[in-house]
Parts: structure tokens; sequence; C-alpha cells
């Protein structure tokens, strides 16, 4: 009766059962039965798995197991659940870092983008993009990969020396498919006045080295400061056309 249980499990889909095949003397039948019992309740889980991970991806494993065992009668492991996301095409990855857009923000995204869909190569070309960034001069945060032994683990040569309070910059650039601009060191906080004389004593002589006499479309990030009034009435008065 084993025999028969273990070539029609067998027979469904090709099980790891080598726990049984080998053994010298045949085990108890209970022993039996519970080798097989993960592989009976393998063969048993449904292909759909719950609702809930196709709308929250960041469970794990046990987190879908515990809802799954609460909507239906399956007993199985972790392991179980992992091995049949991967089997349709469901694999644990680092989730990429984007900003956290409103739906007004989408809407207008998306507004941008159809208005601009009928741009060709020669219409981006003319687009000067600019932006702020802040970067880490010392005191490196980032992931750092080493070649060590197991024993130095903490030599010094090994580590990634950190620092509570690290020093940063802002900086202001601006580039195009001409080339790239100057850049600004910001100092403090971008607000409306300083946003102008960036522009003033960095964007301006940009565009002209990179342009010349030929039109331009600036494109900013749309931050609060860059939609002042003062700055929208400082690029009307310098006839500059801007992008939305």
């Amino acid at each position: 009766m084993i025999e028969n249980w273990v070539a029609s499990i067998s027979s469904l889909r090709n099980t790891a059962l080598v726990v049984i095949a080998s053994p010298v003397l045949p085990p108890p039948a209970i022993k039996v039965m519970s080798l097989l019992r993960p592989a009976v309740n393998a063969l048993a889980l449904p292909v759909a798995l719950p609702p809930a991970i196709n709308c929250r991806r960041k469970l794990n494993s046990s987190q879908i197991l515990k809802q799954w065992t609460l909507t239906s009668n399956v007993s199985v492991c972790p392991r179980t659940v992992g091995g049949r996301l991967l089997e349709i095409g469901l694999r644990g990855c680092k989730a990429r870092p984007k900003p956290l857009l409103t739906e007004f923000q989408r809407k207008r995204r998306l507004t941008g983008i159809r208005e601009h869909s009928l741009w060709t190569i020669k219409d981006w070309e003319k687009v000067i993009f600019s932006d702020e960034s802040q970067f880490c001069i010392s005191g490196d945060q980032s992931s750092a990969y080493v070649r060590r032994r197991t024993h130095e683990e903490f030599s010094p040569q090994c580590l990634n020396p950190t620092v509570r309070y690290p020093t940063k910059v802002m900086v202001w650039g601006c580039m195009s498919s001409h080339g790239v601009g100057r850049l600004h060191i910001v100092s403090g906080t971008v607000k409306a006045m300083n946003y102008i004389e960036i522009l003033q004593n960095k964007l301006l002589p940009t565009t002209r080295d990179l342009f010349g006499n030929q039109s331009w479309v600036f494109q900013d990030d749309n931050s609060p400061c860059h939609r002042a009034k003062v700055v929208q009435k400082w690029l009307k008065n310098h006839t500059v056309n801007k992008r939305n």
C-alpha cells in the first residue's frame, strides 16, 4: 500500500522523496506517513494564491501563509509558499525608492506627458534641465564591499567608517544634450530670491554657452520655491520659455 502511494505521488510531480527511497529496512507506516505528508500537501496546493499577494506585495511568505490559512484549509510551511511564488514569477526583490506622489501630481504628470508625446528628438535637444541635489562629502554612508577572511571582520582595512552627522552640501546644476552647465553651491535652504540669483548667475550664462542665439526651453522640478510669483515674474521678464 505504501509503495502505491509513493508511485501515485511521483507520477503527479517529481517530488523529492530521497529520504524514503534508500533505507535498508522499510520504516514503520507512521513514519512513512509523516514523511509523505509535506509532499501530499504540496501537491494539493491550489494554483491561485490568496488575493492579498496581488495588492500587498510587501508581505513575506509567513504573512501570506497566515492569511491563506484563514481563508482556506491549507497546511504547508512558509518555504512551500515561497516556492509557489517563485513558480508564478514572484521573487523577492528590494523595493526601488521613488518620490511619493499625490493623485493630483500623478494627473499633472500624465497630462504633461500627453502634451509632449509628439515631440521629436530635435525638440528635446532644446530643453535644458535643472535640479538640486545633496551630496555627502564626509563619512560615506553607502554600502561598501570588501574581500576579507572570516577572522578579519573587524580589521581596520575591512571596515567602512561612518560618522553620526556627516557633512553634506547642496548643489544646483543644469544640463542639456549640448553639454553640462555651471554648478552652484547652495548655502542653506533654497528660497525664491536665492533661486533667482542662481538663474541669473548660472542658468543664463550656461544657455549662452550651450545654445548661443538659438531658442531653448527651461525645465526645473517645480518645487515650491520655483513656483513663487517673484520667480515666475523674473522668468517672464527675461523671456524664459519654461516647460510645465
